[in-house]
């Protein structure tokens, strides 16, 4: 309640922190660029994932941490309760602010990279199903993890 004399504060609204990427580009009605490379990496270099189902989506807001590291992207895979409701295995984050200053060599890279941490064997190399004969997929770490002085 607030005091006499006195307007209450005005409450914050919540910050949306992701927006989905339209797969069409609603200015040119061509395929928006993120998909465009996507599909691209997928056809060339990770046919395991022709048949996934992958959503992509702006990450608004992320800063760098204290080393100054900035995130630029990341793999998500969708949980049993996701795939229910919705028609995505994927969900790749891309930092909006960082994208949009990248050249087209480095955004293939950032999207290879996100995409190789989407695997769809299992450790030891069968492809597994679940009950409803879907694909099991999972994420898979770095191969190396290293700090700059060593490399």
């Amino acid at each position: 309640m607030a005091r006499r004399g006195r307007l209450p504060k005005a409450k914050r609204r919540k910050a949306v922190k992701v927006q989905v990427i339209d797969k069409t580009d609603s200015a040119t009605g061509h395929t928006a660029e993120p998909y465009s490379i996507l599909k691209l990496l997928v056809n060339e270099h990770h046919e395991h994932l022709k048949t996934a189902k992958i959503a992509l989506a702006w990450a608004l807001g992320w800063k760098g941490d204290r080393d100054g590291h900035v995130k630029l992207g990341q793999c998500r895979k969708a949980s049993d309760l996701d795939r229910n409701l919705h028609e995505y295995d994927f969900v790749i984050l891309l930092n909006s602010t960082y994208w949009h200053q990248l050249d087209t060599k480095k955004k293939h890279a950032l999207m290879d990279h996100e995409l190789c941490h989407a695997a769809v064997v299992d450790e030891d190399g069968s492809v597994k199903l679940d009950d409803q004969d879907r694909k099991v997929y999972r994420i898979r770490k770095h191969d190396v993890e290293e700090f700059s002085e060593i490399m």
